[in-house]
């Protein structure tokens, strides 16, 4: 796909918008969001281990 663009979320972004950040369907929202109002632009959600932790441990 040439010329798509990435825009990345942290859990921290996803709690921002008052979701959870280990929820796959809360992640599942997000990607459709970006589908249908991003223009183009593909979400992705970071949920890796070292991620989760530290929005527990408040590093991020």
């Amino acid at each position: 796909m040439a010329g798509t663009h990435i825009m990345t979320f942290t859990p921290k972004d996803v709690m921002s918008f008052e979701l959870g950040p280990s929820s796959g369907l809360d992640v599942c929202f997000m990607e459709w969001l970006g589908k249908e109002y991003g223009g183009g632009v593909r979400v992705l959600v970071r949920r890796s281990w070292k991620d989760l932790v530290g929005l527990i441990l408040g590093f991020g």
